[in-house]
């Protein structure tokens, strides 16, 4: 999602989709968790499982773009715990879009057995990356192909803002 909140500042920020799934799953077992309440159960599994779906669904991750202050920021990690990079916006040289697939290639066996063609297809993938003028590549987000369009758009608006050019492999 991107978000801009002034001609200067531009944020891109990472699927709230994320943590809602992870905190509806924790509710959901609170829930249940709740509605057994009145047998005696000792068993500490489910809270466990209720404190690592709220600690997912703490993720965040964005990219800040201020060309106020020439600063380009990532920050992910977990609530009070994340790690920023920072990168001079005046040293980002272009966009990329480039397409790479991932899963399953043909299978080794030898030659006398039956060959099966794919365990299963590959899968294809579009990543958008930023490239700082010594030729530094940063990936910025990494989506199925099937999101190409808007994947396109939300790259053309970031290069548009950025004023610098975007580079879409075929």
């Amino acid at each position: 999602m991107i978000h801009k909140p002034s001609e200067l500042l531009l944020t891109l920020r990472f699927s709230h989709l994320f943590r809602i799934f992870f905190y509806g799953l924790g509710l959901f077992i609170l829930y249940f968790i709740f509605q057994e309440s009145n047998q005696e159960n000792s068993n500490v599994g489910p809270y466990i499982f209720i404190g690592i779906c709220a600690l997912l669904g703490s993720y965040h991750e964005s990219w800040t773009f201020d060309k106020s202050q020439d600063i380009i920021e990532q920050r992910l990690g977990l609530l009070f715990l994340f790690k920023k990079k920072k990168f001079p916006l005046s040293n980002l040289k272009g966009l990329s879009i480039v397409r790479f697939a991932k899963g399953s290639q043909l299978k080794s066996a030898p030659e006398s057995a039956p060959r099966k063609k794919y365990k299963y297809p590959p899968k294809e993938y579009h990543k958008l990356s930023l490239i700082l003028n010594n030729d530094e590549y940063q990936a910025v987000e990494i989506v199925q192909g099937r999101e190409m369009e808007s994947f396109k758009r939300k790259a053309e608006i970031l290069a548009q803002f950025c004023g610098c050019p975007l580079w879409v492999e075929k």
